[in-house]
């Protein structure tokens, strides 16, 4: 058989069990409330900076209604056919010529894939005359000559 506590010793029981795990819950939420409040501390910190930045921000820009963006057209350099279709070629003088191009092309504020784009070879390749300083040193023939 079983025994059933009398009733005053089973509220009471039931009292402690139910104190006790509201006294675990509750102190749970207070943890949880003092991360919360910790948290939202920091980024009220992080807000006001913000807000600083862009008041700042606003001001220069008030202050600057008279500032105009002048769009500059990208050069045009004029390159010959000859020196276009001669991009297989590896003798010196048409390297000396292609590089020259390359060189002012480069000069002029054009990036090394354009300059690849429109000469129908790889980036890599102006990057290699750029890194050379747009001066070849020997032509196949000669580097030939050289190791025979």
């Amino acid at each position: 058989m079983s025994e059933r506590l009398n009733p005053t010793k089973e509220r009471t029981y039931m009292n402690n069990t139910f104190q006790i795990t509201t006294t675990y819950r509750i102190k749970q939420l207070e943890d949880k409330l003092a991360d919360t409040t910790e948290t939202l501390s920091l980024l009220g910190h992080r807000v006001t900076r913000l807000t600083l930045a862009i008041e700042r921000t606003e001001k220069l820009m008030a202050n600057a209604k008279d500032i105009q963006i002048a769009v500059v057209p990208p050069p045009v350099i004029e390159v010959s056919p000859s020196i276009l279709n001669a991009s297989h070629r590896r003798d010196l003088r048409s390297v000396t010529e292609r590089w020259a191009v390359w060189k002012r092309m480069y000069n002029a504020g054009i990036t090394p894939s354009e300059i690849s784009r429109k000469f129908n070879c790889d980036h890599g390749s102006v990057l290699y005359a750029k890194r050379k300083g747009f001066v070849p040193a020997w032509s196949c023939k000669e580097k030939e000559a050289l190791v025979a």
